[in-house]
């Protein structure tokens, strides 16, 4: 099977198609339940609004709908993977990783926290993109827009502008026009939210910075979740281990491209850590950075047989829940 994704076999968009699908196809689940963020962001709120929920239903439409956001963000994300040349010949690997963890979230449904990972796409490809740009301002201004929309989702997002900063520092020498260009485009969402409602009278009475709920908690969850879990965030830190010693290898745009995506996984477990009220929903954040960092596990092996393995024992778990 992982010989369909490295020679990039067509067949492999249809094991994607159904790896993407195994949230809704689940041999054993327990009883559906919509799910949102314990604290509603300002954006959440109206978007819960305008969708009516759509993400959180368990219909065919649903079903279709978010299989179809899965497939294109897997391979958006293996796209940027290959123009940024970090692995050699990865074929379709990097978007197999990416069904795999957004499948192996131990949660009912795939949710609006996709649309989430398809902004945060949008802007790790332009915040990469200003390694070879000389006129980077657009990138800049569009990359940290992005990351003030997620922030408006929820506040627990915070840690992203943190690793937006982070990432321009370390993809190119930065000037201060530079980083006041990034604060400028990371607050241009708030600043069109506020106008907006101002326009419409409903600025006095909207909570617009309702802080995360921050408190330590131990989620109530069953065995079987606690599994997944720990497959989930285990599989990174081995990718990450075991491909570590070939970086030095790469090229120096491959080299920064691995340290943003490290800092990135780093600051999605730091918004898990302080989001355990929305545990395990939370760990969707966790699918960007960790797909890139389980892709190895399937690309440094010359023999097929273990990758193959590891690929089934996934697959097997995704389905049960």
């Amino acid at each position: 099977m992982i010989r369909l994704f490295k020679n990039s076999n067509p067949l492999s968009i249809l094991l994607l198609v159904v790896i993407a699908a195994i949230p809704h196809l689940r041999f054993v689940s327990a009883e559906n339940q919509p799910t949102t963020l314990v604290e509603n962001g300002l954006l959440l709120h109206y978007f819960l609004q305008i969708t009516e929920g759509f993400f959180e239903k368990a219909t065919v439409l649903n079903l279709l709908a978010s299989t179809t956001l899965v497939v294109i963000e897997a391979l958006f994300f293996n796209k940027i993977l290959i123009d940024q040349k970090i692995f050699e010949r990865p074929g379709f690997l990097p978007a197999l990783s990416y069904a795999l963890m957004s499948s192996l979230v131990p949660h009912h449904y795939q949710s609006y926290m996709l649309i989430i990972n398809g902004l945060l796409l949008i802007s790790i490809r332009n915040i990469l993109s200003v390694y070879k740009k000389n006129k980077v301002n657009n990138a800049i201004v569009v990359a940290n827009f992005i990351i003030g929309l997620i922030t408006c989702f929820s506040l627990s997002y915070l840690p992203l502008f943190i690793w937006i900063v982070i990432s321009l520092l370390i993809m190119r020498p930065t000037s201060l026009r530079e980083i006041m260009l990034a604060i400028t485009g990371f607050f241009l969402p708030y600043y069109f939210l506020i106008s907006g409602l101002f326009l419409t009278s409903n600025l006095i009475q909207t909570n617009l910075m309702q802080m995360p709920d921050f408190s330590i908690v131990v989620p109530n969850l069953d065995k079987l979740a606690w599994l997944k879990i720990l497959f989930y965030t285990i599989l990174p830190i081995m990718g990450l281990l075991g491909y570590n010693s070939t970086v030095g290898k790469m090229l120096i745009q491959g080299r920064k491209t691995y340290i943003v995506m490290l800092v990135l996984f780093l600051s999605t477990l730091l918004i898990n850590a302080v989001s355990l009220v929305n545990f395990p929903f939370m760990l969707y954040i966790l699918i960007v950075p960790g797909a890139f960092l389980i892709t190895p596990l399937f690309i440094s092996s010359k023999r097929t047989i273990l990758p193959n393995i590891l690929l089934l024992l996934i697959i097997l778990l995704c389905f049960l829940g």
